[in-house]
């Protein structure tokens, strides 16, 4: 546009960049390195505050911990790394091997790969990691299809690592939100009516007392 003609001088930011790319508008100064004494450059801010006192973090290391020699790994101590690295001890190889199963907010997550054919195929179709909610792989065999996100299962019992088929019911997550509510609801009246009792109760044995 014609009003841009004494402002706009370049075509793009690509050609911006490229002007100014290797320019710099302040003259560095040059320093010499507190550990090896190499030269270097930098800023002149840099060299007023004192940033820059190392011309690598190679000399830096060593300015800061001057004895240290890192550790000496043994013939024994290679082979076993070795053999961590080729899988030698995977899975029940290890002496860590808890069965692909571990406990995360008192739900169990298994292990895709340790689960059977026909359960590791619907496992893949709900989820792209290496484990996967027991409950949900449970009820998605259960119901015959993968579960949708906005379904969870619901433990009848209350216990969260529970997962056998008869305590488990899948749910739409609004109507499951619903149901706790529900049961935090009674509880609270349970509650209020527990010490409702303990006061009247109290005050009786005042009275007999």
């Amino acid at each position: 546009m014609p009003s841009e003609l004494a402002r706009r001088k370049y075509c793009s930011k690509d050609c911006v960049g490229a002007s100014r790319r290797g320019k710099r508008k302040t003259e560095w100064v040059q320093i010499a390195c507190k550990t090896c004494g190499t030269m270097f450059e930098v800023t002149p801010a840099w060299e007023r505050n004192g940033r820059r006192r190392y011309c690598s973090t190679a000399c830096r290391s060593k300015a800061h911990r001057p004895d240290r020699t890192g550790k000496v790994h043994t013939p024994a101590a290679r082979k076993k790394m070795a053999d961590a690295a080729t899988g030698k001890f995977l899975r029940e190889n290890s002496s860590q091997w808890k069965g692909g199963k571990h406990l995360k907010n008192g739900y169990t997550f298994v292990m895709i790969d340790v689960l059977p054919p026909d359960s590791q195929a619907m496992a893949r179709l709900m989820t792209k990691g290496k484990y996967i909610a027991e409950h949900r792989i449970v009820a998605a065999m259960i119901e015959g299809r993968p579960l949708q996100t906005d379904e969870v299962v619901h433990h009848v019992n209350g216990e969260k690592s529970d997962n056998r088929p008869e305590n488990l019911i899948v749910t739409r997550r609004a109507d499951h939100s619903m149901e706790h509510r529900e049961i935090e609801r009674r509880f609270r009246m349970l509650l209020a009516e527990v010490e409702k009792l303990r006061t009247e109760n109290a005050d009786l044995r005042s009275r007999l007392s």
